[in-house]
């Protein structure tokens, strides 16, 4: 049986306020390495400047 990372996330205020964004991202645990390999890791973690950079990428 394949195992699956998931990652959640949001931003924005809801519908009441503001618009919502949310993303989703799924990963086999079989290719978790291949994103440690080009560096990605948690996002608060990094600096804007390393942001920057992998975002253009």
């Amino acid at each position: 049986m394949t195992k699956f990372f998931v990652g959640v996330d949001e931003a924005g205020r809801g519908a009441v306020i503001g618009g919502l964004f949310i993303g989703v991202v799924m990963i086999s645990r079989e290719k978790e390495d291949d994103l440690l390999d080009l560096g990605l890791r948690d996002s608060k973690l990094l600096t804007l400047k390393q942001i920057r950079k992998k975002a253009s990428a």
